[in-house]
């Protein structure tokens, strides 16, 4: 121990994350977790896109998850993907790499390079099913089902089930408030979908930031001509943007949003 104190050891990043490796072989994943916090505050802002940053939290949401803490996951894994660095990608495409189904209960062992390839698809699928579960469950939280339907543009149209259920929510809740529509979506489907429900009388649709122009304008049902006009040259312009990459789009989303999560979660 005075030796290992003389060295630095436990300043170690290796020696810090065999010790949390050793903590999850025991299933005490409370241990390693603690260990892997204590590993993340020692990383500097510069080093947080390297591939041992990268371990750590991405082990970091494997822990939240074994101990039942969806919301934790779900904001280690936004953090990692704004951390992730740029992959080339074809306009309009984004990774082709899916997990694999499960086809057996219980608790399963997947391996994943330090890619962004790799790490992408994993956290994007924590997160879309955890913010699903606020965004349903919360009627309030409009910001959630918005958030989550930016989201859903990624890898698309594999998530194409839970868009349906996300349309059938703002139907039977008749309002659907999200000024930050034309900052993250350039889906076509999507776009095509969400002007549909804008043009409904029955529904209350906001799609454009509030500004000094439309600020005094009163919409008691669907949206006015004035609000109609400025929606359509919005969307005109939007679907100019539909052949852009969606990889870049979603980091820098994660980079500038906070996810509305709802009640206490874990921070980084």
């Amino acid at each position: 121990m005075r030796l290992g104190q003389q060295w630095g050891a436990l300043e170690w990043s290796w020696l810090g994350m065999f010790r949390a490796d050793m903590a999850v072989f025991k299933c005490d994943h409370t241990l390693a977790m603690q260990i892997l916090t204590h590993e993340w505050h020692k990383v500097s802002e510069d080093e947080k896109t390297s591939p041992m940053a990268t371990r750590i939290i991405m082990q970091m949401v494997n822990c939240a998850m074994v101990l039942g803490d969806s919301r934790g996951a779900c904001s280690f894994a936004s953090e990692v993907v704004s951390l992730l660095p740029s992959s080339q990608v074809l306009p309009g495409v984004t990774s082709p790499r899916t997990l694999p189904p499960q086809h057996t209960s219980g608790r399963q062992l997947r391996l994943l390079c330090c890619t962004p390839d790799e790490i992408m698809p994993f956290c994007m699928e924590v997160i879309i099913r955890t913010l699903k579960d606020v965004a349903f469950g919360d009627p309030k939280n409009e910001r959630a089902l918005g958030q989550l339907l930016v989201l859903l543009q990624y890898q698309w149209p594999k998530e194409e089930e839970i868009f349906a259920s996300l349309i059938t929510t703002i139907q039977k809740r008749r309002r659907f408030h999200f000024p930050e529509f034309f900052d993250y979506i350039i889906l076509i489907d999507i776009l095509e979908e969400m002007l549909y429900l804008a043009n409904c009388d029955s529904l209350q649709i906001t799609l454009l930031p509030q500004t000094d122009a439309n600020k005094g304008r009163t919409v008691t049902r669907g949206v006015n001509r004035g609000a109609r006009e400025e929606l359509m040259l919005a969307m005109e312009q939007q679907i100019k943007r539909c052949e852009e990459p969606v990889e870049p789009l979603l980091r820098h989303f994660f980079k500038q949003e906070k996810l509305s999560l709802g009640g206490k979660h874990a921070t980084t």
